[in-house]
């Protein structure tokens, strides 16, 4: 007995919910407009197209590819379905599937053409623009969040694959494709594919950037890909994984709270290595404000730097001082600013506090919490061109910058 069709995407959606505990955001833009409608989406494992076709309202054609068309276990998926099978390559191939844009359907397709293997998006084929030019189809991006995870996936030993990861389809808005009048047939589908390039990096930057400061991201980045993978080594070549960089950071951040009130500015002058980046996670850990110190500006232009920030400490490292010839420095700096070494803390390193690193670090805690709008850095411009300024960049700024990277 066949079971209908609205029936079987029902079933198909209850079971993926439980499974992989499906989130849609957006779907209130997949509301029919009466316009030929094409939507595209990321392809990260082979869940993508159940997904889509599962959680899609209304009758939706998702292009497959020709090779994958003809498997044999999925001959009678594309009959159940309706998928369509497309040759991207093959610009004649495309004529049916825009009639079917032009007709008023609402079609689908990856415009990468396979999965990604990279985390980001693959080169986006002309065709899929070529189609919604022509027929002068809308755009609806769709994009797929943690399907990456999944064994399916091609990312293998990128990612730390589960078999039942959190999924989230994001829906973004409806619009046209930006292509300039004038241009030749050949400029007109690369100027096409470009601009679909850039709807599909903006709906995934759009669909990861959800508001959290940047001690919050790091701990949902270490539960995802696991406490013991390495993210950071500098010149000496030692391996630290997300679990000893915070350990790390609880530790030196509790010393130095110690010292400040949340939410004061506090100056860091330290070399670029993995021991720096501690210290500067550490005080965002305890919701103190590092006030970035560019040592090769000078102690004047320092000093300024320091009173238009509100600074009144400074921490730095007694190796960094003498290896970097900077004794000169560190003694101008003294007579307005309150300089303290990093060594000095070796005495306060008690048992307890071992033990306060080692459980916040496991337990993945923060012991302070600060809103994504708050201050989380402050940067300074190099002051060549009269007295240098400061700028205050929120957790949301930083991880914007963060989410527009990995979009690409």
């Amino acid at each position: 007995m066949n079971l209908p069709m609205n029936l079987i995407q029902a079933l198909s959606r209850g079971l993926l919910r439980l499974v992989f505990r499906v989130q849609l955001r957006g779907w209130e833009h997949l509301q029919a407009n009466g316009r030929p409608t094409l939507i595209v989406a990321n392809h990260v494992s082979f869940l993508d197209g159940a997904l889509l076709w599962a959680f899609l309202p209304g009758r939706v054609r998702f292009a497959i590819s020709t090779l994958h068309a003809r498997t044999w276990w999925i001959k009678p998926i594309v009959r159940l379905t309706g998928l369509f099978p497309l040759d991207q390559l093959n610009p004649m191939a495309l004529k049916g599937f825009i009639e079917q844009l032009k007709a008023g359907a609402t079609m689908g397709i990856f415009p990468e053409g396979r999965i990604t293997r990279t985390g980001g998006l693959m080169k986006i084929y002309q065709g899929p623009a070529t189609a919604a030019d022509h027929a002068d189809a809308d755009i609806l991006p769709i994009h797929i969040e943690g399907a990456q995870f999944h064994p399916s996936s091609r990312l293998g030993a990128r990612v730390r694959g589960r078999l039942w990861p959190r999924i989230t389809l994001t829906a973004g808005v409806r619009r046209k494709l930006d292509i300039p009048d004038g241009l030749s047939t050949r400029d007109r589908r690369r100027v096409a594919a470009e601009a679909l390039g850039e709807i599909l990096i903006e709906s995934a930057a759009v669909a990861r950037h959800t508001p959290k400061t940047l001690p919050e991201a790091l701990l949902e980045a270490c539960r995802l890909h696991g406490s013991k993978q390495p993210i950071l080594e500098d010149m000496e070549r030692t391996p630290w994984s997300y679990r000893r960089l915070l350990i790390k950071a609880h530790g030196i951040g509790e010393l130095i709270a110690r010292q400040h009130q949340v939410g004061e500015n506090i100056g860091l002058m330290l070399p670029n290595s993995s021991g720096s980046v501690a210290v500067l996670l550490g005080m965002m850990l305890h919701g103190r404000v590092p006030a970035m110190v560019n040592f090769t500006a000078g102690a004047g232009n320092i000093k300024q730097a320091m009173r238009t920030a509100g600074v009144s400490t400074i921490y730095t490292s007694k190796r960094f001082i003498e290896q970097g010839g900077f004794e000169a420095l560190a003694a101008a700096l003294r007579e307005d600013l309150n300089l303290r070494y990093l060594e000095d803390f070796k005495s306060q390193v008690t048992p307890q506090l071992k033990l306060t690193a080692l459980w916040r670090g496991w337990r993945r805690n923060l012991p302070v919490r600060r809103q994504p709008d708050d201050p989380a850095v402050i940067l300074f411009t190099s002051g060549s061109e009269g007295l240098p300024k400061g700028v205050v960049l929120s957790h949301t700024n930083l991880l914007a910058n963060c989410t527009q990277i990995t979009a690409r």
